[in-house]
């Protein structure tokens, strides 16, 4: 279960980030924020969901090995998404630093 908890890790330190300095957290992925409402939003998602995410997987398998294996392929597929997007855009949008740092 150290994969899920280095996995967690990761989320939660990217979550924390864009709770904290969410203009440092946006302008490290080239976003800039033009309003509060789109500040909120970005909060929110990168910085709620990944550290809602984070708790989950953490708290998860503490439970039956049946929960362990669940929350293993969930954060499996989760981060899969995750990297096919990003690939998508790396391919027909822009390829930057921070992109690839992302990935």
């Amino acid at each position: 279960m150290m994969l899920l908890r280095g996995v967690a890790a990761l989320y939660a330190l990217s979550g924390v980030w864009c709770l904290l300095q969410p203009e440092l957290a946006a302008g490290f992925l080239a976003l800039a924020f033009t309003a509060a409402a789109g500040k909120a939003e970005f909060v929110s998602v990168y910085g709620g969901l990944q550290l809602g995410l984070a708790i989950a997987l953490v708290w998860v398998p503490l439970n039956s090995l049946e929960q362990q294996l669940a929350a293993t392929r969930f954060a499996a597929l989760v981060s899969l998404g995750l990297l096919i997007a990003r690939c998508i855009s790396l391919l027909s949008i822009a390829v930057t630093p921070a992109l690839l740092v992302m990935a």
